[in-house]
């Protein structure tokens, strides 16, 4: 992105600065100076058109990398979400296991048979 915007910058100054050199240039005062830039016919105007044609394509590029970026991006937050919710599943389960669970009654020795032996 930085790569492209750069050359957003750059082609665009370019732009600027051969617009004013060709205005500059032109020999009689025209009511539209600016379409002249663009006749067909002139070497300069082709110029000038490559150079638009590289500005826009630094456009195209810029986009493409800032929604890859996005693209990344939302990525991630579904990740982050998903591990939120997987990390609360793992908690409720963990505490339902260790939940308090009241203690058993003590268990009730059984009864010993009555040794008859004795009472005689």
């Amino acid at each position: 992105m930085i790569d492209a915007d750069w050359n957003r910058h750059r082609y665009l100054a370019i732009e600027t600065q051969l617009m004013n050199k060709l205005l500059s240039k032109q020999q009689e005062p025209s009511p539209y100076p600016l379409a002249e830039l663009f006749d067909p016919e002139d070497p300069a105007a082709r110029a000038l058109q490559r150079l638009m044609r590289h500005r826009e394509t630094a456009e195209r590029s810029w986009h493409r990398a800032y929604h890859e970026l996005e693209r990344i991006r939302v990525d991630a937050m579904s990740i982050q979400i998903l591990n939120k919710a997987t990390l609360r599943m793992s908690m409720a389960k963990s505490a339902e296991r260790t939940q308090f669970q009241p203690p058993l009654p003590p268990a009730q020795k059984p009864a010993q048979p009555e040794n008859l032996a004795l009472r005689l």
